[in-house]
């Protein structure tokens, strides 16, 4: 499984157990990174891994063509799952949330239009969004910013 990374992810305060995590899930190794689905949220398709005894990572899984990515999206500390940016306050029992193995979560990835072939960074608004490298240098820029263009579906008829 490939990795991706949401622009906001903070992995300075668990370094060594992310990269250790995030090595195990690429190679699909769901069991030594402690992998559980989150079941009860009801907004999203969220998992979390296992990085010490307090700490755990939450990621999904999402799909561009054939291939399979764990985007990494936030650590939450102390267990504290109602604080997630992304679980939006959902109460999560980390005893109770069941195991899944990799096979599985990839047949349920949910399925993005893009995903830049070289980047690994990831935004994301309402949806998953990768950006091209002209999208990408124009985002770098600095407001105030004035864009004209049509709409993507517009320049392509």
């Amino acid at each position: 499984m490939k990795i991706l990374e949401y622009v906001g992810l903070d992995t300075t305060r668990v370094k060594a157990p992310y990269e250790r995590v995030r090595a195990a899930i690429e190679r699909d190794d769901f069991r030594q990174a402690d992998v559980k689905k989150l079941a009860n949220v009801t907004h999203g398709k969220f998992y979390r891994a296992r990085l010490d005894y307090a700490n755990r990572l939450l990621f999904s899984i999402v799909r561009h063509g054939d291939a399979t990515y764990a985007l990494m999206l936030e650590v939450i500390e102390q267990h504290a799952y109602d604080r997630s940016r992304f679980l939006r306050g959902a109460t999560i029992d980390d005893e109770k949330i069941p195991d899944v193995d990799a096979a599985a979560a990839a047949a349920d990835a949910t399925p993005v239009r893009y995903i830049h072939p070289q980047r690994r960074d990831i935004h994301l608004l309402d949806k998953v969004i990768s950006f091209d490298d002209a999208q990408e240098a124009v985002y770098r820029l600095p407001p105030p910013l004035i864009i004209v263009a049509a709409p993507a579906a517009a320049r392509r008829r």
